[in-house]
């Protein structure tokens, strides 16, 4: 059976284990987080001769804000996984500089980085936040639970299984080999596998921008663009990492029909030894924003209608000839239960008190039954409906950047409005995730501050993606004065 140890809440009893069997109480710490000083230490052993690499983070208040609340932490490893195309520790064992001897991407979240001393371990890093997770001793049946999210049982089985199956594949008995130590007289060797970033896996807007093209930018920017990389990422709904980076030395890019196919270790994927990277940002940078709204605009302004102008034209005379609002519809799941008559009855009496009034509807095709019953109604009132459902990404992106302003739940719905055109609105969601406005107007440089409607104006249910219910008036004030201070 496998032993547990939650490292942060059973500090002595994982002392106790390490003493019976052979681990260094002081270097499991440090291989179970992040630190700059670390970093350096093994730099100095690895590159001795080169100057330890700057990153790029915001300004320190942002940094202080993101990283207090939040899951992010600044993943220092990825400076010498990245520059020198291994992931490197100090042993738990002997304390001796070790370096993976392979390294595969385990389940949908993580990649485990395999080392061996007295006894073989695992590191497993992944998720969103980039942040080592556990460090798994399959001889020892043992894993060490780390200061991460990753600590609920399914979860810690989740990714024991996944070690089980890393170590059964063909790749595990390929390169499983006896430890390597690196010397201070061999720091610069030259086996070095192929960086490949990890990117796309799992769908989700927010963190696509937020995490992962901020830290291609981030990985990019402390290579110098001077390293090639591989990239493995599946296809998206909005822009490739190929057309926001063109700077990105890329050797070979690879599209995944399916994100299983990562794991199926006798695949063409593995005939070369890989270092596996899950790029991690910070922040959304202004110069990032700036490349997605030129993308964006290129590719709309290439759109010819049938009248013979093209969308972004459009785009521009609909924002030009009327007060737009903004309002993001949502019915999978943490749904605004009254958003259909909330948001009509908020567009009439908006209507009312602002000139040349009218709105503009954006959601996934789940919620255009939800879209029609607002524009039928609205119709009536001569209230203008501009369709976004469904439309594409750099569509609604240059819409987001021209509204006056907007309406929209906490999650995906939030990012094109506040983090990637920096806009001021107002953000509603159930109680779980309102609990993301103490960092979200530090994720984006430049962004203007999001108005969030109060916890205590919400009712429903408390769950994660529970539904949840509000009055719409509370919606009008913070609207109004944005609006009217344009």
């Amino acid at each position: 059976m496998l032993k547990i140890f939650y490292f942060k809440s059973e500090v002595e009893r994982s002392k106790r284990f390490c003493e019976e069997n052979g681990l260094n109480w002081d270097y499991v710490v440090k291989l179970s987080s992040d630190s700059e000083s670390t970093e350096k230490a093994l730099w100095s052993v690895i590159s001795p001769n080169k100057f330890f690499p700057e990153d790029i983070v915001p300004d320190e208040g942002s940094v202080s804000s993101v990283l207090k609340n939040s899951n992010l932490r600044i993943p220092e490893y990825q400076k010498n996984l990245c520059l020198n195309g291994k992931f490197s520790v100090f042993s738990p064992f002997s304390g001796n500089v070790l370096k993976s001897f392979l390294n595969v991407p385990c389940d949908a979240y993580h990649v485990a980085y395999i080392f061996k001393d007295v006894h073989e371990f695992f590191l497993l890093v992944g998720r969103w936040h980039g942040r080592r997770a556990a460090i798994f001793i399959p001889d020892l049946a043992a894993v060490f639970v780390l200061d991460a999210p990753e600590q609920q049982p399914e979860m810690v089985d989740m990714m024991w299984n996944s070690v089980l199956r890393v170590k059964s594949s063909n790749i595990y008995k390929k390169y499983s080999r006896e430890v390597e130590f690196i010397e201070e007289s061999c720091g610069n060797s030259t086996d070095v596998e192929v960086r490949t970033l990890l990117i796309g896996l799992k769908e989700n807007l927010g963190h696509y921008f937020w995490q992962e093209m901020a830290g291609v930018e981030r990985i990019n920017n402390m290579s110098g663009a001077t390293i090639e990389f591989d990239v493995v990422t599946c296809s998206n709904r909005w822009l490739s990492v190929k057309e926001l980076f063109p700077d990105l030395k890329i050797r070979k890019y690879i599209e995944l029909e399916s994100p299983k196919d990562l794991f199926n270790y006798d695949s063409e994927l593995y005939d070369e030894k890989r270092a596996w990277i899950r790029p991690v940002g910070l922040h959304i940078s202004q110069y990032l924003k700036d490349r997605i709204y030129s993308l964006c605009k290129q590719k709309v302004e290439s759109k010819v209608e049938s009248a013979g102008t093209n969308k972004y034209s459009s785009i521009i005379s609909a924002c030009s000839n009327h007060t737009v609002l903004w309002v993001n519809l949502r019915s999978h799941n943490k749904t605004w239960i009254s958003q259909a008559s909330g948001l009509i009855e908020l567009a009439i009496d908006m209507s009312e008190r602002i000139s040349n009034f009218a709105i503009f509807v954006d959601g996934f095709g789940d919620v255009k039954c939800v879209a029609d019953e607002i524009r039928l109604t609205l119709q009536k009132h001569s209230i203008p409906v501009f369709d976004g459902i469904n439309i594409p990404f750099e569509e609604s992106l240059v819409w987001a950047a021209h509204v006056g302003s907007y309406v929209s739940v906490i999650g995906s719905g939030l990012v094109l409005n506040s983090w990637l055109v920096s806009k001021s609105g107002v953000a509603h969601s159930n109680i779980a995730h309102l609990n993301q406005k103490k960092f979200w107007n530090d994720v984006s440089d430049g962004a203007d501050s999001v108005h969030f409607i109060n916890e205590s104006s919400i009712t429903g249910d408390a769950a994660m993606y529970g539904e949840y219910d509000f009055d719409w008036r509370i919606l009008v004030e913070p609207l109004v004065k944005i609006l009217l201070d344009k």
